[in-house]
């Protein structure tokens, strides 16, 4: 069996992915993600743009402020608030998505993330927080 095919094979899983992230680096889990969608191109550029964050540049976040990520996907728009605000709450349902978020952060080293597994509905953090 091949590397890539060996990753595939592992990646087949929902939490096999978090492993290769955390082996290879979370471009790579990317990638292997990718591969199974039917529209491979259009899933990488989902899981690793930042562009899809792009909406932050009209809101007026700064190094001051904090931002939560509602039911993130990948971690793409945690990532990107978490170059220009103080900190990022990423709130996801998902244990999947909020590990492979944690990945990315730690691997791109965006240490002010904090990862909130809950439902979207009910957020578990104080008033004014």
């Amino acid at each position: 069996m091949t590397h890539q095919a060996n990753h595939e094979s592992n990646c087949a899983s929902s939490s096999n992915h978090i492993q290769v992230a955390k082996q290879d680096g979370w471009r790579t889990a990317a990638h292997i993600l990718a591969s199974q969608s039917n529209d491979p191109a259009s899933e990488l550029e989902y899981i690793t743009s930042e562009r899809c964050a792009d909406f932050r540049f009209l809101l007026p976040v700064t190094r001051n402020d904090s931002v939560i990520d509602i039911c993130g996907g990948w971690g793409s728009t945690t990532a990107a608030f978490a170059r220009i605000a103080r900190h990022v709450f990423s709130l996801h349902s998902s244990p999947e998505k909020l590990a492979f978020t944690g990945v990315r952060c730690s691997q791109e080293e965006l240490k002010n993330v904090s990862l909130i597994q809950s439902s979207p509905v009910i957020i578990p953090l104080p008033a004014h927080s």
